[in-house]
């Protein structure tokens, strides 16, 4: 199943992720805990993709740039998720 994770976010190209068990994650708020969400859940997978640099440099309008940004790929890690 690993691999076939792995190989499902690389068809998504996102080459930043990981997958850990549970309680690797205790610092963790409660209410937002993997136990929390699945009581018997056995592992956890997070998947991220890069803030561009230009976002994060820009001189003028950085918060309405990541905004955007962030709305975009939100987008994106939903549809990867589901």
């Amino acid at each position: 199943m690993k691999n076939e994770i792995i190989s499902l976010l690389g068809k998504r190209s996102i080459a930043l992720f990981g997958i850990s068990e549970p309680k690797e994650l205790a610092e963790v708020p409660a209410q937002f805990s993997p136990h929390s969400i699945l009581k018997d859940c056995r592992s956890v997978l997070c998947y991220a993709v890069p803030i561009p640099k230009g976002i994060l440099h820009a001189e003028t309008n950085c918060s309405p740039f990541f905004w955007r940004f962030s709305n975009i790929t939100y987008r994106f890690l939903d549809t990867v998720s589901n």
